[in-house]
């Protein structure tokens, strides 16, 4: 029987597939090319892991100085996510976080503390006209001082008349010594605790008072008054003295070159303050030689204004005292109805407000190892053709009759 035929051999129409070697088929053994052996895959090295920082260092600087052990808790996971996490510690501009107002009044404190130790402080509150501001100034700063720096203080109602400085710190007139008092008796006077002792004291702090008198017609002359802040300051620490109406008064005259630094109120209540303050600024500088120390110690201190307030204001006024030299403190229902001075009753803020100003205050003030306390012939010499500054009367020491 004859073989059938492969289709594709030579026909057409036919294909004839060649059978595959052994060798070529999957998985076949060959003898000519041995299977290659599989390397195994090896893993990559584990990374090693920096040691981890503390989060303060991983943290811009800042974030934990001054930081209550309570808060810590809470910054943690605030700051991780927002800068460890999400990796915004790499960006330049770090955000600081923001201070209560708790955290700023605590700080103030140990920084009025720390000033108050080694500084002496003199001050005079000032304006031309009434109702600017001067006594809540004067009395709020004095008691914040000696709430806060823990050391002997005195106000000085420095007026001619009746003022109301003594009132707002709960002190009597009878109960204590008035102006005219005083300078009549300075001999008596020369030490602390001779006079403190006949002082009338704040209730709530231990500010000492000297109250002014009731209205009369005899002038206190300028010598007799510098000798009398002069012996104050040899006395107390801290000496903040209240100012009357008028630029012309020796009273007046004399607080201003006795004090180490001056201040200049004004009230939004009143507006009209504020160009009152500006031309007080001008006459001491120009017409009193003051020069110096109004333009480089001067504090000005606006009541009811907020800091953003401030530049329409030198915009509208015109001031003659650069920008940096006022400080603000904002409206508060205690102090603007000019109530007995009670601390505790002020809001926080102002409060903060008071504290710094008072910072400013014993910042610019001299060392109490400074001999900066002159006498009155000294002042009588740079001032020697200040006729006003020079009157005196025969028949009672430090008095003279009013013109």
């Amino acid at each position: 029987m004859s073989q059938p035929q492969l289709r594709g051999s030579g026909q057409p129409g036919g294909y004839l597939r060649a059978p595959e070697p052994p060798s070529w088929r999957p998985g076949a053994p060959s003898a000519e090319s041995p299977p290659v052996k599989q390397k195994r895959r090896m893993k990559p090295p584990k990374r090693q892991k920096s040691p981890k920082l503390p989060l303060s260092e991983r943290l811009p600087e800042g974030v934990y100085d001054s930081r209550p052990r309570y808060k810590r808790f809470v910054l943690h996971w605030l700051y991780f996510w927002t800068y460890a996490r999400l990796g915004l510690y790499r960006l330049k501009f770090a955000p600081r976080p923001i201070v209560s107002l708790r955290e700023q009044f605590d700080r103030n404190d140990r920084v009025i503390f720390d000033l108050a130790s080694r500084k002496r402080a003199c001050g005079a509150t000032a304006n031309s006209k009434g109702g600017a501001g001067k006594t809540p100034t004067a009395t709020n700063l004095i008691a914040t001082l000696d709430e806060h720096g823990k050391k002997s203080t005195l106000l000085i109602e420095a007026n001619e008349n009746a003022g109301n400085a003594a009132a707002m710190l709960g002190v009597d007139r009878d109960e204590t010594l008035t102006l005219r008092a005083y300078l009549a008796s300075l001999e008596a006077f020369g030490n602390h605790d001779a006079l403190d002792s006949a002082l009338g004291h704040h209730r709530h702090t231990s500010v000492a008072v000297i109250a002014s008198d009731p209205n009369s017609n005899r002038s206190i002359t300028g010598k007799r008054y510098v000798e009398g802040a002069i012996n104050a300051t040899r006395c107390y620490r801290a000496v903040m003295q209240d100012l009357g109406n008028g630029l012309a008064n020796q009273s007046n005259l004399g607080a201003m070159r006795v004090a180490t630094v001056p201040f200049v109120v004004a009230c939004a209540a009143k507006p009209t303050s504020f160009s009152d303050a500006d031309s007080t600024f001008v006459a001491y500088r120009d017409g009193h030689k003051l020069n110096d120390k109004m333009v480089n110690k001067t504090i000005v201190v606006f009541l009811g204004i907020k800091r953003r307030e401030l530049p329409k204001l030198m915009e509208q006024y015109g001031f003659s005292f650069a920008l940096e030299q006022i400080m603000t403190i904002s409206y508060d229902r205690h102090m603007a109805k000019e109530n007995p001075v009670d601390l505790a009753k002020l809001r926080l803020r102002t409060r903060v407000e008071l504290q710094r100003i008072v910072i400013r205050w014993l910042e610019q003030s001299p060392d109490k190892t400074d001999p900066v306390l002159r006498s009155v012939e000294e002042v009588f010499e740079e001032y020697s053709d200040d006729t006003e500054f020079d009157g005196e009367s025969k028949n009672e020491p430090g008095l003279t009759e009013a013109r």
